[in-house]
């Protein structure tokens, strides 16, 4: 027989050196569970009940109860003996090279995400015709203005002729996008950033010059944190003016 010469999955690695841990550590005890309180409705003539619902009010025991479990999963993984020299390795191995992601093509230019080696967070990189590479938004540079805080690209859109780049950004891993468009030849933000962009999903317009995207509602005081995926709207913008509202709920 010919042995194979793939080589293992992480995932098989790590339990090959779990299986080989010479000195086994006891896992902690579990935390109580958590008790339920049922609520009956009848949807349609068929009665549903839901034995955890009261997990959404998030008080101050379901909280307790989180943390309680969260603690207790961070003590069982680190129970297990070869795990962290498992992921000192792998992160030395998968920091060791760069990744390239989400390439798109405005006029002659290409635009990607970037993750240099060794880096923890993807740049936007504009390349040239000429083969020529640029880095149009620097995520480090981000978070060392915001002194510390981290900064996330969560989305780009090039203009069709590549002159222009709208770009989502991010702060301290909340994914509550800000939407700004730079100019790609000087790197210089042209408009924004503008709030409430976090599925903005921007389509330019064939002159290159405007757009449209979407942008959640204003949440007003009170009002649920969830709120704001309601009502959702389609904006016009001419990166001159404030954008416009001109498909939804709030539309003019």
């Amino acid at each position: 027989m010919i042995a194979s010469t793939r080589p293992l999955s992480a995932l098989a690695l790590f339990w090959a050196a779990l299986a080989l841990a010479a000195t086994p550590v006891a896992p902690p005890a579990a935390p109580a569970d958590l008790k339920a309180q049922p609520v009956e409705e009848t949807y349609f003539g068929t009665k549903v009940t839901d034995r955890f619902r009261f997990i959404e009010a998030k008080d101050a025991s379901t909280l307790a109860w989180m943390k309680r479990q969260g603690d207790y999963s961070r003590a069982l993984f680190d129970s297990i003996p070869p795990r962290a020299a498992y992921l000192t390795k792998m992160s030395a191995f998968s920091g060791a090279f760069g990744i390239v992601n989400s390439t798109q093509v405005g006029g002659s230019r290409v635009f990607y995400l970037e993750r240099k080696p060794g880096a923890d967070v993807f740049n936007l990189v504009v390349r040239e015709s000429s083969g020529a590479k640029r880095t149009l938004v620097d995520t480090a540079a981000l978070i060392k203005a915001a002194h510390g805080v981290p900064q996330a690209i969560d989305y780009f859109a090039p203009s069709r002729d590549g002159v222009r780049v709208a770009v989502g950004i991010s702060a301290g891993g909340s994914e509550a996008s800000s939407l700004s468009v730079l100019d790609v030849g000087s790197g210089r933000t042209l408009a924004g950033p503008i709030d409430r962009a976090q599925f903005a999903s921007p389509s330019w317009l064939d002159d290159n010059a405007q757009l449209f995207f979407l942008r959640l509602q204003e949440v007003k005081a009170g009002a649920k944190p969830s709120d704001k995926y309601l009502n959702s709207g389609n904006w016009f913008w001419d990166l001159k003016n404030p954008p416009l509202q001109v498909v939804g709920a709030s539309a003019g």
